[in-house]
């Protein structure tokens, strides 16, 4: 049986590596920032070591699940990195949301190892971590992606391949854009429905009997309705990823209009303070513009 290292124990890392431990792999893991993580994983059985490094020694498939390119290559590339231990015949998959030309950069290094790397993002969110049912894109070989199916079966139930290395980041940076632009919609049209006097909650619920509907209509407006803004996917991410998506664009010489306009909005959502919230919270732009409150009566 494979044994498997996990970098990056945050609301997502947490419940995935939870899974993968209880289908019966070995598991390796460093010390995060808070401690809780570490303290349940090591009661279900997992092995704790001190570095990425030492995490690549112990494990044949090393998986980060960190926010950006940016830890992904100073944990992979970097002094006490997984570069420094890894064994010919691992594997390093990338389940975060990066940079599909740094994924493609760290893949050639991880080669000369005579390693090979899948970059897998996941969609779905915390609820989907937690019921080991992510979707889940793979860029990289088919052969390697087979070989770690029963890996990525542990914390998903829909596993596409996309293509080469950077082909699955490319593919999860699309499918945010779409998600982030609609909730900037969605809670547009909100906002302009309680301004002009219609209850939200009866909006809500005609929306999603008609062609309006969408699968963040209804995951984000009841929380928004609710006030409650604890995040599933922080407002910080979404603006992270959907101008990582208009990088993308811009490389490729393609205009992306509502792409860039909602990337202004949640730039806006940082500046007020809101980023740590969940991307919903979005609509407290329009709350402090027009000086109204989107909620249930």
């Amino acid at each position: 049986m494979e044994i498997v290292g996990f970098i990056g124990l945050g609301a997502m890392g947490l419940p995935m590596a939870k899974n993968i431990i209880k289908k019966g792999f070995p598991l390796v893991i460093i010390p995060h920032r808070n401690m809780e993580p570490i303290n349940i994983l090591k009661e279900l059985g997992a092995k704790v070591v001190k570095t990425p490094k030492e995490v690549a020694q112990e494990s044949n498939i090393i998986i980060t699940m960190l926010p950006s390119s940016k830890e992904v290559e100073e944990v992979i590339l970097g002094e006490n990195g997984v570069i420094e231990g890894l064994k010919p015949g691992s594997v390093v998959i990338d389940m975060g949301t990066s940079m599909p030309q740094s994924t493609v950069m760290i893949a050639e290094k991880l080669r000369e190892k005579d390693v090979e790397m899948l970059d897998a993002p996941v969609s779905r969110g915390v609820k989907g971590a937690e019921e080991g049912n992510l979707c889940i894109m793979v860029g990289g070989k088919r052969e390697v992606l087979e070989r770690c199916r029963p890996v990525l079966e542990a914390m998903g139930r829909d596993i596409f391949y996309i293509g080469p290395n950077g082909q699955g980041h490319i593919v999860k940076l699309l499918g945010n854009l779409i998600s982030i632009s609609n909730m900037a919609i969605v809670a547009e049209s909100f906002a302009l429905g309680t301004k002009l006097g219609v209850d939200p909650k009866v909006l809500f619920d005609v929306l999603i009997n008609t062609a309006a509907d969408s699968f963040i209509l209804r995951t984000q407006i009841p929380g928004v309705l609710s006030k409650n803004f604890a995040p599933g996917f922080k407002a910080k991410l979404a603006s992270k990823d959907i101008n990582l998506a208009l990088d993308l664009a811009k490389n490729a010489e393609v205009p992306l209009f509502m792409g860039a306009t909602a990337s202004q909005l949640f730039t806006a959502v940082k500046d007020l303070g809101y980023g740590d919230e969940n991307q919903s919270a979005v609509i407290k732009v329009w709350e402090k513009l027009l000086g109204i409150e989107v909620a249930s009566k």
